[in-house]
């Protein structure tokens, strides 16, 4: 039984207008996508600018003040005075370094590098720990772990 041309062309129809319903509602879900992943972009950008400027709040912290002037050298050798200046001017800015890793530590909770060390000796795998290593690894891990967790709290 054959389709007459009438039949043919509705059946045609009918299949193209499934066929665009389908792109429609394709176009439309891509749509709704595109506007959720654009606010979730700017949301990313935003976070992007706060943290560069707490990046650049944090280095401006961190930067050493310069150190005051520094008295004229007794030694007569220009070399040596100029060599104990920048010691000095050194070891300042080590000093504020350190004063700023130290409170960048206290702030987020991070574990001391020694603790970490003496804990990291006890857990090593290709030796025994003697008793007093272990005890002493364990109560300071104890101990970070309480400093921390009320460091969480106060934070919460």
């Amino acid at each position: 039984m054959a389709l007459s041309n009438l039949e043919r062309q509705a059946r045609w129809r009918a299949k193209r207008d499934a066929e665009m319903a389908a792109l429609h509602k394709a176009a439309g879900q891509a749509t709704r996508a595109t506007k959720r992943l654009q606010s979730a972009l700017l949301e990313a950008r935003r976070e992007i600018e706060r943290l560069r400027q707490h990046v650049a709040a944090l280095e401006q912290v961190a930067t050493p003040r310069p150190a005051k002037a520094s008295p004229k050298p007794l030694d007569s050798d220009s070399e040596v005075a100029r060599l104990k200046t920048m010691n000095r001017n050194l070891r300042i800015k080590v000093a504020n370094m350190t004063k700023f890793a130290e409170r960048q530590q206290e702030r987020t909770g991070a574990m001391p590098f020694a603790s970490y060390a003496k804990i990291m000796r006890a857990l090593r795998p290709d030796q025994t720990p003697t008793e007093e290593l272990r005890q002493k690894a364990c109560g300071l891990f104890s101990q970070w772990w309480q400093v921390n967790k009320k460091l969480k709290a106060r934070s919460a």
